[in-house]
């Protein structure tokens, strides 16, 4: 009961992360404004701690890898992804890379470690 309270948890934290970014966070079109707690940072959260939530769980129960293992590959797959998405931001014209969002997605990662790998 209590990891589908977890699954639980992470699906609706995922969903207000698609819903924060749909809503009209596209960098307030033509002023770039990057502030710490915007709704752009709580989406990179969001779907940084699912990620490392899904990806543990795959990794851990779906393939039986060891549980540090399938944590740190966990922990490495979303920063690389986080990374990747700032650097092609950085392509987009009215865009940019954010050191600030990489921050989101670092704490996320990190709460979504301990969220989803302590027993």
């Amino acid at each position: 009961m209590k990891y589908f309270c977890k699954k639980i948890l992470v699906l609706s934290l995922f969903i207000f992360a698609i819903t924060a970014r749909l809503n009209g966070q596209t960098m307030e079109k033509a002023n770039i404004s990057d502030r710490w707690f915007g709704k752009d940072k709580l989406a990179h959260f969001a779907v940084s701690l699912s990620t490392v939530g899904f990806t543990n769980h795959w990794l851990g129960f779906e393939r039986s890898n060891p549980p540090n293992q399938a944590r740190n590959v966990a922990m490495g797959v979303t920063f690389s992804l986080g990374l990747l998405k700032e650097m092609v931001d950085n392509t987009k014209r009215g865009n940019h890379f954010s050191c600030k969002d990489l921050a989101a997605d670092v704490v996320g990662i990190f709460c979504g470690s301990l969220l989803f790998t302590l027993k």
